[in-house]
């Protein structure tokens, strides 16, 4: 107010001056003089208005109304200069000036104003010193323009100034003042309007495009908080009205800013930008602003009319990153955009918020997560986190808290779920800056807590968790869950349980208090001890245990106690059944006060004493062994030795850990080393001064019985003596190759160290057997040190030849070195201890070699020689061998001998070690025996042979020129003239040159028969598979020319061909490849001829063509006759590869005779062999019908497998006609008649039908001709061909009647069933049966014509009938005892007399199917009886005889009810 009443008596005074300056122009004008004084006076009348000084430069009056007014300057009291004016025009009223010379001015315009308003350093304004005290009564009503203004504004040493200042200032309803000024400056505009009295003031001001950075230097130091600094800006535009009446205030106003820039604590606001309203209580808007990038609104309203400022807020923040905005000031690291809205309410002294934040994905420290949100709320200082929510480590994460701002008290609740161990461990894990195993499984926790600040006793903590399918390391947990209570620094550990793999279960609980006390137990049930291996790899246990115990005392030096049993198991490879522990100690050490270990009910292991492990650590333990199994030792301390056996071992230890010293006494019984037996091992040992001392460690075997003696320094150094009495050789026969036999002695040292071993022995031996060959007087001298192994004078004797050797090696460089002489050995012999046992060999060696070089390049000279010998049984002599081995090339310098009297032989040539061949050998006269011999061929081969071959290539590729000539050879009754051929063999390709067999027949006209082959063999074609392709040149091509061969060739290619002969014609290309061969050709037989072996007749007339096309062979014309039948068949088959396919076969037998040891009469059949299947599986099927009859069938006994059959079904079916005899001298004699079919296949055949015995047969048993009642042969058994027997025959022994039965299978079910009547058993039967001297005479006791006769009936006798019965072409011819006569067979059945000397002989010839003529002749009585039997049917015949001039009729009749 008292400004402004300044300023208006400013200028009431400068318009009171102007009117005086009027009137004085009106009278001096026209004077210097006047204006001069007209100004000075102006400046004293405007100075005392003002009441500060005032200078006026000049008046000069321009026109009657109007006068100019130049340099006014207005001072304040302290003559400092506060504005201003280069001119002042001043335009008034000429008239009215008289009356009220300031009423009369009407406009005042002021050019060139400079105006400063300063603060001075007591806060006082400069302006504050212009003062107008009276306005009088001449009041100005006009109007002031102000042009051109400067106006400049100094505070706190800061300084603002306006050059362009222009408006107006209206008096005209004084003492109402109205104002309205324009400014602009740099681009920036503003307009101020007023009006102004003595109760009210109002002012509206607006600004434009005002960049603030300008004028920030006016804003006091104390207007903004601390660290708050606004750096610029841009007011787009700004409104704002002041009004002020009778003592009350109030403004309002709005405005938009741009480009602003603040700095907050050292952060970097920009880009604010936005709209904002405020009057004098509240300021609101809606502002964006950006934080290193990071853009974020705010709108509301501050309101300042309550006694602290009030807010009603609202912040929001899209994706917004906290390390662009918080920089340093965040704890961790981290990276994710965040959303943040919230509400900001309450005062600066009581804040309210409540928002919601929101991250989509981040990582903070390393971790990553996802979707994490929370509502958070900040009520009476009391911030509430809510709903918190996160995802991470593949699970959930949510929970609440509160935290107080006043004392930073606290609580809060987190839930986990579903979180991935594997995940979430490694990384927490490296935050800690600890290693753990890898950890996995889902985890599931629950904690509550609360407390104050960091005050740890303050913390109170509930929590549980578990863990499913999870895994500590490699150790699989299928569950884990524990429970705990937390306060301050007591924790109580309601349980930690865990349940593991195999039922295993272990668990802790208990409490530890103020962080220090311990009190705990552990448990577990039921723990599969192998699983111990997961975390300690040393942890060699296996079986399942049970243990419990407790930990108590301080953490420093907790106290320990267990007790664990363990069932079938095993501890370091010790298997026991039983185990128990029970043991306890601490840090200073361990007590074992119990440890038993029982394995096959007996105990085998004891352990008991204790172990320091502070200060001198001393010792007193000891450890028992008992029938404890050496393998299971050696698998903990050495598992590649190969040692069995049983234990009992003590051993206490005494001294310290660091010096510890032992007795203990080992007896090892019952074992084995290396797979030789030992019987025993005894010693006591020591172990003092950091060595092991043995003292009589006696080793007992049937192999060896040694004594050890010396020390082993724990630093290595050795020094035992080794003493062998007795070594046994044949205990050591399973690790050679062949039998060995015979006792050696050993003694030896062994010194140096553990790492560098020095081995002196001997080794001698009477007398040795190697596989059959006697060796004697062995000895030999063994030295190993610093890797070299020497055996000097190393020899034996054999026979009347010796070896010696002086050999050494080098096992590091490999050296070679030495030399080995055999004299006057046997090949045969050498070539047994060679292990290449043969009876090819014959002769006496002299050889000797000396060796040098290395194993990788070895040198040697070998010369040898055999003065005779024989190779195959054919003589060899004056062998002479010469090699030499030098740069890995094998000289053959000479190898040259004679065979027979003829022949010679010879080699030179060169064989590298790489496989190089360069060889030439040659041989005259060899007979071809020697080398069929030598293949293991057996049969008589005649004939010698020129061979010529010449090797080279490498032994992988061999290459020969082979040229080969024999002349009048033979094998086993076939023989040719002359074999001659050429064989090449190059690059993997035998070439066959005209190799050609030659054979002249028939002195008369003789002819040359001839067989030829011609082509080429890759040898990769006789290696490679059936599905392999090969190019052209990698396949046989063999041409095979038989025209003028002959079949007489054939005994070499089956035992059971006696001889052959016959022509055949043509040839055969063979291509193809060994395991796929192709044919192109025809052969035939004209007219052949083959005898078999077991047949007397032979195949006459055989004829045959075989057509082969491809893999196609077609049989055709085949036919032959033997004897008075015939035989005629064809056939195709099909191979792909070596297997038969889609083949057909058929063969018909029309009565061939054959005539055998077994089998003598027609044979009569129809064969068909196709390709059947059966299960889906392909196999040959054989169908047909065999009839026999007319025919003598001879079975000899079952014999013996040899082998499984081949797998083929069958459709066969047999029929037996009405004249098959089974003829048996020693056996049976009869007839048997019927059918039988077999299907199936011949590994499981399908068989029935039956035979039986026709009416009228005798069978022998223990030489009693019994006469067969029933017989029947039925094919009912399952997989068998073998018939079930049905037999009935009876005899009849003086009185007594002898029934004998057969029931079962042919196979080894028969059952042999004896009766008579009367009745007697089974043994006397026999009895009688086979002592018929001492039954006859009531005897039943054995006497020496018993066994005669026994044996004379069973062979001699037999044998007789046997060749009778050919010799006379008869069907029977049988001797008997008795006479034979059936007249007295009543009379001696009726008084039981015999004569023991009478037997008979019957002969009987069969004219036809039913009729028969037969003749008895007895010897030692004159019986005589012959007649005839003529069968009605099977089961009824009839019979004539007549002995001694009587007839005797007979009718036999068979029926079965």
């Amino acid at each position: 107010m008292t400004k402004r009443k300044t300023v208006q008596g400013g200028l009431l005074g400068l318009l009171l001056f102007l009117v005086l300056a009027c009137a004085g122009a009106w009278y001096y004008a026209q004077t210097t003089s006047f204006m001069q004084m007209a100004g000075a006076q102006a400046g004293r009348l405007v100075g005392t208005a003002l009441g500060t000084e005032v200078s006026v430069g000049s008046v000069e009056v321009s026109s009657l109304h109007g006068l100019s007014i130049r340099d006014i300057t207005i001072y304040d009291k302290q003559a400092e200069c506060i504005a201003r004016a280069d001119e002042a025009q001043v335009h008034f009223r000429l008239l009215s000036a008289l009356k009220d010379p300031a009423a009369a001015v009407d406009r005042v315009t002021l050019r060139g104003v400079a105006a400063t308003l300063a603060e001075r350093a007591d806060g006082t304004w400069n302006v504050e010193d212009i003062k107008t005290e009276r306005a009088g009564e001449n009041t100005f009503r006009g109007e002031v323009v102000i042009e051109d203004a400067r106006v400049t504004g100094k505070k706190d040493g800061r300084e603002l100034t306006l050059d362009d200042v222009s408006g107006t200032l209206d008096f005209s309803s004084y003492p109402v003042m109205k104002a309205k000024f324009h400014a602009a400056q740099d681009g920036a505009t503003a307009e101020v309007t007023g009006t102004f009295d003595r109760d009210r003031q109002i002012v509206n001001a607006e600004v434009q495009d005002v960049d603030l950075a300008p004028y920030l230097s006016l804003v006091p130091e104390d207007l903004l908080p601390d660290g708050v600094t606004i750096e610029g800006g841009e007011v787009k535009q700004a409104r704002a009205a002041l009004y002020r009446h009778a003592g009350q205030f109030s403004l309002v106003g709005d405005g938009e800013v741009a480009d602003g820039a603040v700095t907050v604590q050292g952060k970097e606001i920009r880009a604010i930008a936005g709209f904002t309203h405020f009057t004098n209580r509240s300021l609101g808007g809606d502002l964006t602003a950006e934080l290193n990038g990071q853009a974020a609104r705010v709108y509301g309203t501050l309101r300042f009319d309550t006694p602290s400022p009030a807010m009603e807020l609202t912040l929001t923040a899209q994706d917004v990153d906290p390390t662009a905005v918080l920089g340093d000031a965040l704890p961790v690291a981290y990276e994710g955009p965040v959303t943040l809205e919230a509400q900001i309410g309450g005062t600066f002294a009581d804040p309210r918020a409540d928002g919601e934040v929101h991250i989509a994905r981040g990582t903070v420290d390393g971790i990553d997560f996802t979707e994490a949100a929370a509502h958070l709320r900040l009520l009476d200082r009391v911030l509430y986190v809510q709903d918190a929510r996160v995802q991470a480590f593949g699970g959930t994460l949510a929970g609440e808290a509160e935290v107080s701002l006043d004392d930073v008290s606290y609580t809060g609740h987190v839930k986990a779920e579903r979180v991935a161990l594997a995940s979430a461990v490694p990384l927490l894990a490296a935050k800690a800056g600890v290693s753990v195993p890898a950890i996995t499984g889902t985890l599931t926790a629950d904690l509550g807590f609360s407390g104050t600040g960091t005050q740890a006793e303050k913390l109170v903590a509930d929590g549980s968790l578990s863990v499913t399918d999870g895994a500590y390391g490699s150790l699989p947990v299928n569950r884990l869950g524990g429970s705990f209570s937390l306060r301050g620094r007591d924790l109580q550990l309601d349980y930690l349980s865990a349940r593991l793999p195999n039922g295993s279960s272990i668990g802790l609980e208990g409490s530890v208090t103020g962080g220090e006390t311990l009190d705990l137990a552990f448990y577990g049930g039921h723990v599969d001890l192998s699983l111990l291996r997961h975390l300690v790899a040393q942890a060699d246990l296996s079986g399942f245990g049970d243990f419990k115990g407790t930990v108590q005392g301080s953490l420093a030096n907790p106290q320990v106690d267990l007790a664990f049993s363990a069932m079938h198991g095993k501890a370091f490879c010790q298997p026991f059944d039983t185990l128990a522990l029970k043991a306890h100690g601490s840090l200073d050490g361990l007590v074992i006060e119990d440890f038993l270990m029982e394995n096959g009910g007996k105990e085998t292991w004891l352990v008991s004493g204790s172990i320091g492990l502070v200060g001198e650590k001393r010792l007193d333990l000891r450890v028992d062994a008992m029938g404890a199994r050496m393998e299971d030792i050696a698998a903990l301390v050495a598992p590649d030795q190969p040692i069995t056996g049983n234990v009992d071992n003590t051993i206490h230890f005494t001294g310290t850990l660091d010096h510890p010293e032992a007795v203990g006494y080992i007896h090892f019984y019952r074992g084995s080393y290396r797979g030789v037996l030992l019987s025993g091992m005894d010693g006591d040992y020591f172990i003092k001064d950091d060595a092991v001392r043995l003292q009589v460690f006696h080793i007992y075997s049937p192999l060896v019985d040694a004594v050890l003696n010396g020390t082993i320094g724990l630093d290595g150094a050795l020094h035992l003596t080794a003493e062998v009495r007795d070594i046994d050789m044949k205990r050591i026969e399973h690790k050679l190759p062949y039998e060995v036999s015979g006792h050696g002695k050993f003694r030896g040292d062994v010194t140096g160290r553990i790492q560098a071993p020095v081995f002196d022995g001997t080794i001698e031996a009477a007398s040795l057997v190697f596989n059959g060959v006697p060796i004697t007087d062995a000895y030999g001298h063994a030295h190993y040190e610093r890797d070299v192994l020497a055996l000097d004078d190393f020899g034996f004797k054999q026979g009347d030849g010796s070896y010696a050797l002086n050999l050494s090696i080098d096992t590091a460089s490999h050296a070679l070195g030495g030399n080995v002489q055999v004299t006057n050995v046997d090949a045969q012999n050498l070539a047994a201890l060679l292990d290449k046992k043969t009876d090819l060999l014959r002769g006496a060696l002299d050889a000797s070699a000396v060796l040098g070089g290395t194993a990788e390049d070895p040198q040697m000279e070998v010369t040898g020689t055999v003065a005779t010998g024989q190779i195959a049984g054919y003589d060899v002599h004056d062998l002479s061998l010469a090699l030499r081995l030098a740069d890995r090339v094998l000289t053959i310098e000479k190898c040259e001998g004679a065979q027979g009297a003829d022949g010679s032989f010879s080699a030179t040539g060169t064989a590298t070690l790489a496989g190089e061949l360069a060889i030439h050998a040659q041989g005259q006269g060899i007979a071809l025996g020697m080398f069929t011999k030598a293949a293991g061929l057996h049969a008589d081969v005649l004939g010698t042979a020129d061979i010529d071959a010449a090797i080279g290539g490498t032994v992988l590729s061999p290459a020969a020129d082979v040229t080969v000539e024999a002349k009048d050879g033979g094998i086993e009754g076939s023989t040719f003239d002359r074999l001659t051929g050429k064989m090449n063999l190059s690059h993997g390709i035998l070439t066959v040159n005209g190799l050609q067999v030659e054979k002249t027949i028939g002195a008369k006209a003789p002819h040359t028969y001839h067989a030829s082959a011609n082509g080429v063999v890759p040898l990769r074609a006789l290696t490679a598979g059936a599905e392999d392709a090969l190019a052209d040149y990698e396949q046989i091509h063999l041409v095979v020319s038989l025209d003028d061969a002959d079949l007489s060739l054939l005994p070499m290619l089956s035992p059971q061909i006696d001889w052959a002969m016959g022509a055949t014609k043509g040839s055969m290309i063979i291509t193809g490849t060994a395991a796929h061969p192709l044919f192109d050709g025809e052969l035939s037989l004209a007219d052949g001829a083959m005898k078999l072996k077991p047949l007397q007749n032979p195949l006459e007339q055989m004829q045959g063509k075989v057509i082969f096309h491809g893999n196609v062979m077609t049989l055709s014309d085949f036919s032959g006759k033997m004897g008075s039948g015939s035989y005629e068949g064809s056939g195709s088959l099909t191979l792909t590869g070596l297997v038969p396919t889609d083949y057909e076969a058929n063969l018909s037998l029309n009565h061939l005779e054959v005539r055998s040891d077994f089998y003598n009469g027609p044979l009569t059949g129809a064969f068909q062999l196709t390709e059947g299947e059966l299960f889906g599986k392909k196999m040959p099927k054989l169908a047909g019908r065999m009839d026999f009859d007319q025919c003598e069938v001879s079975v000899p006994m079952l014999p013996d497998s040899d082998g499984e059959l081949p797998d083929v079904l069958l459709d066969l079916d047999v029929h037996a006609g009405s004249d098959v005899h089974f003829y048996s001298a020693r056996l049976y004699d009869f007839y048997l008649t019927g059918d039988a079919h077999f299907g199936g296949t011949t590994r499981h055949p399908h068989s029935s039908g039956q035979f039986r015995v026709k009416r009228g047969g005798t069978v022998s048993y223990l030489k009693n001709l019994f006469q067969i009642r029933e017989g029947t042969a039925t094919f009912d058994q399952v997989d068998t061909f073998l018939p079930s027997i049905h037999f009935r025959a009876d005899t009849k022994l003086g009185t007594t009647r002898i029934m004998l039965g057969l029931e079962g299978t042919l196979d080894n079910h028969m059952k042999v069933l004896l009766s008579s009547s009367p009745e007697f058993s089974e043994t006397e039967i026999l009895r009688m049966l086979t002592l018929h001297n001492a039954y006859a005479h009531g005897d039943m006791d054995v006497d020496a014509t018993d066994f005669f006769s026994i044996g004379l009936s069973m062979s001699i006798i037999a044998d007789l009938e046997e060749q009778m019965r050919s010799l006379l072409w008869l069907d029977t011819f049988r001797i008997s005892r008795g006479n034979g006569s059936a007249l007295e067979q009543q009379g001696r059945g009726e008084s039981g007399k015999d004569d023991d000397n009478v037997y008979n002989v019957e002969m009987g010839k069969r004219l036809s199917d039913r009729l028969q003529v037969h003749y008895i002749r007895g010897i030692g009585d004159d019986t005589q009886r012959y007649g005839v039997q003529y069968d009605l049917s099977d089961s009824l015949g009839l019979m004539l005889d007549r002995e001694n001039g009587d007839y005797v009729f007979g009718l036999e009749a068979q029926y079965k009810f």
